[in-house]
């Protein structure tokens, strides 16, 4: 367990914090220069779909991810625990995107928006309860 531990924890630290971190900060330094070639090959796979106000928009995609990921490993035998927190968390996201519409083109966020119905809809499944719909 302690080796376990030893790898996993600089690691998680390392990918899940420190990278999307550095990226967000150096993006926020360029925030007024987006449109500039050298921030362009930089940086434009991150911010590209988006609006400029919504230039973060990635990171936070990829934060909801490892969120998602780390309770799903976290709580792996506590269904219930499991499911409603990744379901907070698709739940803020949501209205996240509803508030500050970060999208570009509207068939971006249709996608993102199908995502999140057979996300919403696969933990209806998951759960063994198909009426979950009628509480939304």
């Amino acid at each position: 367990m302690r080796w376990l531990l030893s790898f996993v924890l600089p690691v998680l630290i390392i990918f899940g914090f420190l990278i999307p971190l550095v990226l967000y900060l150096n993006m926020s330094k360029f925030k007024h220069k987006l449109e500039e070639t050298n921030v362009l090959r930089l940086y434009g796979y991150l911010y590209n779909e988006y609006s400029k106000v919504a230039y973060y928009w990635e990171i936070l995609k990829i934060c909801q991810k490892e969120l998602i990921i780390i309770f799903l490993i976290f709580y792996e035998d506590n269904i219930i625990i499991k499911g409603t927190l990744v379901f907070i968390i698709i739940f803020c996201y949501d209205i996240f995107s509803k508030t500050y519409k970060p999208y570009n083109k509207s068939r971006s966020q249709w996608i993102g928006l199908i995502k999140l119905f057979c996300l919403r809809f696969f933990n209806c499944i998951r759960n063994g309860n198909l009426f979950c719909w009628s509480k939304w």
